[in-house]
């Protein structure tokens, strides 16, 4: 059921036809001083490829099937990029904040609740791989 409601906003996300990952990213540089110092250089190609990436993680049901990409991309970020994994739940909460703006009142009690699920799974799979 989540996934289905996930799936239903981001098509209507879709529609909007607004760039969600330009204002995805100010709601996190604005959050996260750390996070623009790490990531203001990244041209929207870059942008772009990471957004895609986190659309895919959303559709994605069990993120078991993504442990691969999942192991790789935490370890490159930690070690190649130096990302602390605090910075993960910032940026998800930036995520959502720049779909329930772009949603409006289809961002629903549903609908916050799916995503909010989804994004914790996410940020939690990242987290555990990170070595401390």
């Amino acid at each position: 059921m989540s996934q289905a409601i996930i799936e239903s906003a981001l098509e209507q996300l879709i529609e909007t036809g607004g760039d969600l990952g330009q204002d995805c990213f100010a709601r996190f540089f604005q959050r996260s001083e750390e996070g623009r110092g790490l990531m203001e250089h990244m041209d929207d190609v870059h942008r772009g490829k990471m957004m895609a990436e986190i659309y895919r993680l959303m559709l994605t049901p069990d993120l078991v099937t993504e442990t691969d990409y999942l192991n790789w991309e935490s370890k490159n970020h930690q070690t190649a990029y130096f990302v602390p994994k605090s910075l993960y739940p910032i940026f998800m909460d930036a995520f959502m904040e720049s779909i329930s703006a772009s949603l409006g009142t289809a961002w629903t009690g549903a609908v916050a609740e799916a995503f909010q699920a989804q994004c914790d799974r996410i940020v939690r799979e990242i987290q555990t791989r990170y070595t401390d």
